[in-house]
């Protein structure tokens, strides 16, 4: 039954952006043994009594185990810190674009377009390479180092982190668009805002002369630069080399409009594709057992008698042709241990889909060994899992017999289904 149960049926694809990271961060953590402030199968048998779909029940239970809000401020601070790297970028940015521009406009006599030149030619350089490596995946390696460094050490807090880091990955080129861009932007702004001090407390005498370049050229060049800032209101006409006249008042403007024209309203757009292109959102692995197990435990009932009567199975084989060999390996849940307590075994680990049980009985015929067969008591005795019991017991030639794993609210059922089918316990 495992193969046809998803969980799409029940809707858990419509669960919001943080719910999603909440139960698979619960699943990360249950997976690798972490202690809940509340026990997990006490947050599943208060799940199962409660009202609601297999999905809120799921829900119910990751709520349960964050009784202390403990996951809930571990993904807080795993958002925060993935986000933090896109901030340290900017604040960076933001610095050296300052400092640089104090130390461009360090003498009395400034170049016009020499100072253009060093704001806006590497910023336009690296727009056009971008824009020509949008296809890398992993253009940025250096962001990634930063988050590696940052990943906390405390485990839910970096499996919460994990999640985040997961969730930057799935876009990575946009996200990661969105790093560089906005470090940009504050590097830009960073550039005005210094160019805005340096005008307004010092006098400068600016210059266009040119080693190659006719005054005419410098006289083309100024137009172009002013016809975007003239259709904002600027009045460009007014500086002319040719009249010896020009308001240097008037070149600072037109060098701090051309930061913000030229090159912070570009780097602003590309910035806000990345962020619509980026699309956030992280969604649980809905193919692990993990998942599919849960569903199964709220969406099924327990099978007994009233319920479910199919065709009595064949008896099992209870005669072993050499007790000296044996085939162990557990149903669908792993089980850590020596849990068969034999010594001359050949373990096979956990079965569960169509090849592995046929493999586990060609290996127990091949041997002519005889297969003892685990079963967790957690896992509830529905058809799908019978109908593996079943599968195995009935061609095996030298027979199986099933040990009962842990006390699970389930024994007794497993029990009875056993005592029912004459299946040997181990």
């Amino acid at each position: 039954m495992k193969n046809h149960i998803h969980l799409e049926n029940v809707s858990l694809d419509k669960i919001d952006n943080d719910t999603h990271k909440l139960l698979d961060l619960v699943r990360r953590l249950e997976t690798s043994d972490f202690v809940f402030a509340t026990d997990p199968k006490v947050a599943t048998d208060l799940a199962k009594s409660s009202e609601g779909t297999p999905t809120d029940k799921l829900i119910y239970r990751a709520t349960i185990l964050d009784e202390t809000n403990d996951l809930t401020y571990a993904l807080y601070k795993g958002n925060f810190l993935v986000k933090s790297v896109s901030k340290i970028y900017a604040i960076i940015s933001f610095v050296l674009g300052f400092i640089g521009v104090i130390g461009l406009l360090n003498t009395h006599i400034v170049n016009f377009f020499y100072v253009l030149l060093m704001l806006l030619g590497w910023h336009t350089i690296t727009l056009i390479l971008w824009l020509i490596g949008l296809k890398n995946q992993n253009p940025y390696s250096g962001i990634y180092g930063i988050l590696d460094k940052i990943r906390p050490k405390i485990a839910i807090q970096a499996h919460a982190f994990d999640i985040y880091l997961e969730e930057f990955q799935k876009n990575a080129v946009w996200q990661l668009g969105k790093v560089i861009h906005k470090a940009w932007l504050f590097g830009l702004l960073g550039s005005v805002l210094a160019l805005f001090v340096m005008f307004l407390f010092k006098s400068y005498v600016f210059v266009w002369e040119s080693t190659l370049l006719s005054p005419k050229t410098f006289m083309m060049m100024l137009k172009t630069f002013g016809f975007v800032p003239s259709l904002f209101g600027f009045d460009a006409t007014q500086i002319d080399p040719s009249t010896g006249d020009i308001s240097h008042a008037r070149l600072a403007t037109l060098i701090m409009l051309s930061v913000v024209i030229y090159g912070m309203i570009p780097r602003l757009g590309v910035y806000i594709l990345c962020h619509l292109k980026a699309n956030e959102y992280f969604q649980i692995d809905q193919n692990l057992y993990y998942y599919e197990n849960f569903i199964r435990t709220f969406n099924q009932k327990i099978v007994d008698k009233d319920d479910f009567n199919p065709a009595s199975p064949a008896t099992n084989k209870s005669v072993r042709l050499s007790k000296t060999k044996t085939v162990v390996a557990t149903l669908e849940r792993p089980h850590d241990g020596d849990w068969h307590g034999q010594t001359n075994t050949k373990n096979l680990g956990t079965v569960d889909n169509k090849d592995e049980i046929l493999h586990l009985i060609k290996t127990a015929n091949t041997l002519q060994a005889h297969i003892i067969l685990g079963i967790d008591t957690q896992s509830l005795p529905d058809r799908g899992i019978l109908r593996k019991l079943e599968v195995i017991c009935q061609h095996t030639q030298n027979g199986a017999s099933v040990k009962l794993l842990g006390h699970a609210d389930y024994s007794d059922k497993w029990q009875q289904i056993l005592a029912d089918r004459q299946i040997e316990q181990a």
